[in-house]
């Protein structure tokens, strides 16, 4: 193997190393962005839930929730967090 051979190789698998580390970073920041959405998912699940009961106990949401429009706007976030769900686990 030639001196330029060699460099060539030792060059292609440092690439190949740094490719490697930038799709396990991703990998895992899409794992947490997964789980994020799942927690705001079940947040807005309960919160929808509440609203639909009429019995609001989470006064983080007590105002917003009051506002003639707050159960849609739930259910809408909903709705696009399990799509960004489905999107995010569709990834390779």
């Amino acid at each position: 193997m030639s001196v330029d051979s060699a460099e060539f190789a030792h060059e292609m698998d440092q690439i190949e190393e740094a490719r490697n580390l930038d799709i396990a970073a991703t990998r895992a920041d899409l794992a947490a962005t997964l789980r994020a959405a799942g927690e705001h998912l079940e947040h807005a699940d309960r919160l929808t839930a509440a609203l639909g009961e009429r019995q609001l106990y989470d006064t983080d949401y007590a105002d917003s929730a009051a506002g003639p429009d707050a159960e849609r706007w739930i259910a809408d976030a909903a709705r696009d967090i399990r799509a960004a769900h489905r999107i995010i686990t569709s990834l390779p």
